[in-house]
């Protein structure tokens, strides 16, 4: 809940000689695409989780739970930032805190929605 319909950044880079770019998810229409890694975008953290019954997702001390990926996700988002600058925030949460990958972080879109496709 919450979430910004905004594009976030992934751990993912995008392979290319010379260009310093990474993927992104924007859930404003459900799509991925690279960014210059100077860009601003929203940052999401994720670390590996517990596996749960129901429902989807829990939320307890700071992260939500989403028992379909086993993935804890910190449900505080910082202001738009560069991604060397999102690394550095995920890194400092600890516990195993990390930018995710591109794939991890499309589990989040809902398409049964539009414009955004996120729970906003």
């Amino acid at each position: 809940p919450s979430t910004p319909s905004d594009g976030f950044w992934s751990s993912t880079p995008w392979v290319a000689p010379s260009i310093p770019w990474a993927w992104i998810v924007n859930f404003s229409l459900a799509t991925t695409r690279a960014s210059d890694v100077t860009d601003l975008n929203a940052v999401r953290c994720v670390r590996a989780g517990l596996p749960l019954c129901s429902p989807r997702f829990s939320v307890s001390s700071g992260w939500v739970t989403d028992a379909t990926t086993n993935l804890k996700w910190y449900q505080t988002i910082p202001g738009a930032v560069p991604w060397a600058a999102a690394k550095a925030y995920c890194d400092v949460l600890g516990g195993g805190a990390r930018l995710p990958t591109v794939k991890e972080l499309a589990t989040l879109t809902d398409y049964t929605k539009s414009q955004p496709t996120i729970d906003t």
